[in-house]
């Protein structure tokens, strides 16, 4: 559907478009100042090739912050897509603690969280190779099997 997918802006970052409803699907193309007579029906599949070739011409021409700019506090339903930094920095994720450091590794916290629930109780993340005996013994692989894995690189040492 060219109401619900992703869309490819300018400098090669993307946007996404969710706009189900029929009155979040007015707004977006009231933003993009698309003609809704024009463009069609929103669910009249015979012309989604041509609304989504439409779609991803016009997102091409501009940046994906640009895009951000326009549908930011509309009820478009359209919202960038961020990439782990941006999304780890986003105000949204920050308010709600969205994310916990584990170890180096920045990580989803449990969902949902109920009020002052602090820090989830995370194991650490184990290092490379901390279960492959348990996992290759489990195969039934030997120790010249396990060798010849990493020989061929298809294992690590």
């Amino acid at each position: 559907m060219p109401y619900y997918r992703c869309y490819e802006t300018s400098d090669g970052r993307f946007m996404a478009v969710g706009c189900i409803e029929p009155q979040f699907f007015a707004e977006f193309l009231r933003l993009l100042e698309i003609d809704p007579t024009e463009f069609g029906g929103q669910n009249k599949r015979d012309l989604h090739e041509t609304q989504h070739a439409t779609l991803e011409a016009l997102f091409k021409t501009q940046t994906r912050d640009h895009w951000a700019a326009l549908f930011d506090g509309s009820d478009a339903c359209t919202s960038p897509v961020l990439d782990y930094v941006e999304a780890a920095q986003h105000p949204q994720v920050a308010a709600r603690h969205g994310l916990t450091p584990v170890g180096p590794f920045t990580h989803p916290r449990p969902a949902p969280v109920f009020g002052e629930a602090g820090e989830p109780d995370l194991a650490d993340i184990p290092r490379i190779n901390a279960g492959r005996e348990a996992v290759t013994a489990l195969l039934g692989y030997d120790e010249d099997r396990v060798a010849q894995l990493i020989t061929s690189k298809v294992l690590s040492e």
